[in-house]
């Protein structure tokens, strides 16, 4: 092996350790508004890549990547009529990712906050204590990982 690769394997072992680390997150939010509230309420670090989807159908679509986490937020929303809907995503969800932690938040669950008990799925309205755990659920990701 040439002294050029060898220089670059410590470099090509970083990157690939850094990878390992990261923790992938999906936003499903159908407006801007998500966005913004998410970036301003959760834990995300230099270890996060967040991806923010405003359409059920996409973010189906990108379930093939394996995300870490899910969040799924039906405040504020709007779907367009071709897009799958709340319902439709939830199901979605429920049959190809019931392995991922996924939070589901609607105003529907208002005082209803509550945990599948056969998936890693939970659902509840926007308060401090569901958000103070998912919060908790990111770090924790980074410590699974880490010790993985």
């Amino acid at each position: 092996m040439n002294s050029y690769k060898q220089e670059l394997i410590p470099y090509v072992k970083l990157y690939s350790s850094k990878l390992q680390l990261m923790k992938t997150i999906y936003v499903l939010g159908y407006n801007n508004l998500g966005a913004d509230f998410w970036e301003s309420h959760l834990t995300f670090n230099e270890e996060n890549r967040v991806l923010f989807f405003r359409n059920g159908t996409s973010m189906l679509k990108h379930l093939q990547h394996q995300p870490d986490l899910i969040i799924v937020d039906d405040y504020f929303c709007e779907e367009p009529p071709e897009d799958h809907n709340f319902a439709d995503v939830k199901i979605g969800l429920g049959i190809m990712a019931s392995h991922i932690p996924t939070f589901f938040f609607s105003p529907k669950f208002s005082g209803k906050a509550r945990k599948s008990l056969k998936m890693k799925h939970y659902y509840s309205s926007l308060d401090s204590s569901m958000l103070e755990f998912l919060n908790k659920r990111i770090v924790d990701l980074s410590i699974e990982k880490v010790a993985a």
